[in-house]
């Protein structure tokens, strides 16, 4: 009596595997994209509960997220999916780094102009590898949804909050998490 291996390898026809890609294991770009969207999320809502409860970190979060999906998809690379919750990220964390930058001239009368428009222009820093006609337009809703923002970015304790360093590493990592994209899929 045959095995049933013999039979089975008689009647089925044999099966043309393609050739293997060494690199079908590696990850996809955007999917480390996306991770590194995700736990700046993590890590930025930690570092503004610090000032802020909770309440108003979240809906920061949700408002900007929610007025970023009304803009147009000029970040051509990322998915549409992705965009809201990228700018919100570079929004928020482009603010933290404005504070820690201009944290002298905190007394000034003016420090509030000047908190939004280099807000607004350190948020430009991490696009710039995915587009540069867009730019206005971006530097336009930083200014704008800042401004609608307010009242859930106003610092709530009247206390000096102490330098505050952590935003600087997810500014960093979504502009290394930008550029990566946008060099992987030019290439593509």
């Amino acid at each position: 009596m045959p095995s049933m291996v013999a039979l089975c390898e008689k009647e089925s026809p044999t099966i043309a595997y393609p050739p293997t890609n060494p690199y079908r294991h590696s990850m996809d770009p955007g999917v480390a994209v996306a991770l590194v969207i995700a736990l700046t999320t993590i890590g930025t809502m930690a570092a503004m509960a610090r000032s802020q409860p909770w309440q108003s970190v979240i809906f920061a979060f949700l408002w900007i997220s929610l007025f970023s999906m009304i803009l147009p998809n000029l970040l051509a690379p990322i998915p549409r999916w992705i965009t809201p919750i990228f700018w919100s990220n570079v929004l928020l964390n482009s603010r933290g780094l404005a504070k820690l930058i201009l944290r002298r001239w905190r007394a000034t009368e003016f420090y509030g102009y000047w908190l939004i428009a280099v807000t607004s222009v350190l948020s430009l820093v991490p696009l710039l590898p995915l587009t540069i006609s867009g730019l206005p337009v971006w530097f336009a809703s930083a200014a704008i949804l800042q401004l609608l923002s307010i009242p859930w970015l106003i610092e709530k304790k009247p206390v000096v909050p102490p330098p505050n360093w952590w935003r600087l590493w997810p500014w960093t990592f979504l502009s290394a998490a930008a550029f990566i994209y946008a060099r992987w899929h030019a290439t593509q």
